[in-house]
């Protein structure tokens, strides 16, 4: 079943080929992947999403979990492995005959499937209502969740897929949702009962034929037709979503097998959906992934004529014209949409990014701003209109609040740039309510630390100290006052708030802030003789006496910034000096003595002067306190497979894969790893 659970992964990539060789994964993972460029960029969480088992109608139920790992599978983080058949062991997949008990299951393991989460349900029919329970396993939580529903029909349950799809990403702290188009129901239950039964029966087809097992055009064929069939009974948006969305997902690039007797037939699906977007969008985006460009334009440009009024059809099109390098044609989309007053807030917000990122030249209308009334920078002040209409939309969108005023900024110093007085009130206004309204003052910092674009910042200092005195236990607050002031060049009112703030806060991100403003507020060149140090260091090269100095002066001035101790313990590292590297880590183990940059340094710096149980001492000091931290995951099971420890070093190194696969420290590691098995041979 191994190379089932290959296919399972290759979805979306391709075929992942075994090696002969033994690798790291052989060894330590018990699979026959090598470290490769599929296995380091796998999703951040992997589930394995078991039938949802139901005595009434279990072809229904499987019927809804297909639907229910499509919905997961837009999350970026996650990937979505649904187990739709416990294939027997010893079956051959040209005998095999399917029964309804091979998918209704809750025990079986597909050997080889790299999950690190699982999802298993009930669906029960109780008092005229359907009740859904769901158990949530995942590697990084030692309890499993139970999410449980209830609706009076089917059509209840579909619709509350979305936000099912959404508490299981949440519980799984997935981020980078992307569900941006979806469609209630409510039709008849005996209809919708039939659709599901259906679209069930097509993924367990697909499902099988990653096996080995024939799927036939002329059968690919019925299976469309029925799905299509189905689908067109109910004849409303959900059905066309759902029908749109299984046949897209089989023209993804591992089912081979399949994939190009559905894209042949996949044009039928769009017809008999007619009156909806949907088909034109999963249809159209599968057909420009699998390289027919032109067949993709001309069903978006087809679905933006007969539904002129939904966002969605036209974002996919400005996106398609995007990926295809069609610029003019992107811009084009957008303002099209803009005229038809088809733009909802991610439109505008898409539309403002791309003109932020375009070449001016290729620009050459405007649908939200009158050239006329400006003295140049028309892209800038088009981008920033789009994110005033995002703000209409959504007032409640903080990083599309900053990004216009960052605009504003970035059209350079006001009183050069700005055409009158009220321009320079604009900005000031954004930046009042940006303040006002970031609780964290985040967005607020990344403005402030821009400032020096201005020629007069009082404004926004007043408008910091007024927030402040509402808030005055604040300390983003206090801090973000404090870069004001230093921007301001008023370095002793910035040393006045900062000594406010260390009576605030005992986080060792807010004191390590504090370290970091305290050496800008002493010295204006900090940052840029800092980072000229650490790019040295980074690329490395040695230090000379007077950069290490200030290295060692920045600790003694302020002592638990993190920056400095870890600089200057690796530039003594590439002086081949462990014991000064080793003491500076020390002393800045003493003052921030949970921090994993510093743990991690020290632990290396040990392990090269020989100090083993030294190392492996301060290394499970840091993953105690921070173990999500997967740089310090990866050096453990790194030096557990050095100190012959195989089976530690497996659990480590899972654990920083299931946080974070594309890591640069994992893959560091792997390749030690690989390095060290081929040094043994």
């Amino acid at each position: 079943m191994r190379q089932l659970a290959r296919k399972l992964m290759s979805l979306k990539t391709g075929e992942v080929e075994p090696d002969e060789s033994r690798s790291y994964r052989d060894i330590l993972m018990g699979s026959e992947l090598t470290v490769t460029k599929t296995i380091d960029d796998r999703e951040k969480i992997r589930i394995a999403v078991y039938p949802i088992i139901c005595s009434e109608n279990p072809k229904m139920a499987m019927g809804l979990m297909t639907l229910l790992a499509l919905l997961l599978d837009h999350w970026q983080e996650i990937r979505v492995y649904p187990l739709m058949v416990a294939v027997p062991p010893q079956a051959e997949p040209q005998n095999y005959q399917w029964t309804v008990n091979d998918s209704q299951f809750v025990d079986y393991d597909l050997e080889g499937l790299d999950h690190n989460a699982s999802i298993r349900g009930t669906l029960n029919d109780v008092n005229n209502s359907w009740q859904l329970t769901l158990n949530i396993d995942f590697d990084e939580k030692e309890q499993v969740k139970v999410l449980a529903y209830v609706a009076p029909d089917v059509a209840g349950l579909v619709n509350q897929l979305p936000q099912i799809a959404t508490d299981i990403a949440e519980e799984l702290e997935a981020n980078q949702a992307n569900i941006t188009h979806y469609a209630e129901t409510s039709t008849y239950d005996d209809r919708l009962i039939v659709l599901l039964n259906d679209i069930f029966e097509w993924q367990r087809r697909l499902y099988l034929s990653l096996w080995g097992q024939p799927f036939p055009e002329n059968a690919i064929h019925q299976y469309i037709e029925k799905l299509t069939e189905s689908g067109k009974v109910i004849d409303d948006e959900f059905a066309a979503w759902s029908v749109a969305s299984v046949i897209a997902h089989a023209m993804q690039p591992g089912y081979e097998a399949v994939a190009d007797s559905v894209t042949a037939l996949c044009g039928d699906v769009v017809n008999y959906f007619q009156h909806s977007y949907f088909g034109a969008i999963y249809i159209g985006t599968a057909l420009f992934e699998k390289g027919f460009a032109q067949q993709a334009y001309n069903l978006l440009e087809s679905a933006v004529e007969k539904h002129p009024k939904h966002p969605t059809s036209w974002i996919t099109l400005a996106d398609l014209y995007r990926r295809g390098g069609h610029a003019h044609k992107m811009i084009d989309a957008f303002q099209r949409a803009i005229e038809e007053e088809a733009a909802n807030s991610l439109l505008y917000r898409n539309y403002a990014a791309v003109l932020q990122m375009i070449d001016p030249a290729l620009v050459q209308t405007f649908i939200l701003i009158d050239p006329a009334e400006y003295d140049g920078n028309y892209i800038v002040w088009e981008a920033i209109e789009a994110y005033k209409e995002v703000e209409k939309l959504e007032p409640d969108d903080l990083v599309a609040l900053r990004q216009r005023a960052m605009l504003l900024l970035d059209l350079g110093e006001i009183n050069a740039f700005f055409i009158d007085p009220e321009d320079t009130d604009e900005f000031f206004n954004v930046f009042e309510k940006l303040v006002k309204a970031d609780a964290t003052g985040v967005q607020v910092r990344a403005i402030i630390e821009n400032l020096y674009l201005l020629d007069n910042i009082e404004v926004a200092i007043d408008i910091l100290e007024e927030q402040l005195e509402q808030y005055p236990d604040r300390v983003d607050l206090v801090l973000n006052l404090a870069m004001a002031f230093i921007v301001n060049e008023e370095e002793d009112f910035a040393l006045e708030e900062l000594d406010r703030a260390r009576t605030m806060s005992d986080d060792p991100i807010v004191l390590n802030d504090i370290e970091y403003l305290t050496l800008l507020a002493l010295n204006p060149n900090f940052e840029a003789e800092m980072g000229e140090i650490q790019t040295l260091v980074n690329a490395g090269s040695k230090l000379s006496s007077g950069q290490l100095a200030f290295l060692q002066e920045a600790i003694n001035t302020a002592p638990g910034y993190v920056d400095a101790y870890v600089t200057l313990a690796n530039a003594y590292l590439l002086e081949d000096d462990l014991a000064s590297a080793i003491e500076v880590l020390l002393d800045g183990e003493v003052q921030i003595p949970n921090d994993a940059e510093i743990l991690l340094t020290l632990s290396r710096a040990l392990w090269q002067a020989g100090q083993i149980d030294e190392a492996f001492k301060y290394l499970e000091k840091g993953i105690e306190a921070n173990p999500k931290h997967v740089p310090l995951l990866a050096l453990m099971g790194q030096y557990l497979f050095e100190d012959d420890d195989e089976d530690e070093a497996r659990l480590y190194l899972m654990r920083a894969e299931s946080i974070n696969p594309r890591h640069p420290a994992l893959a560091a590691a792997r390749k030690r790893i690989v390095d060290l098995i081929a040094s043994r041979k």
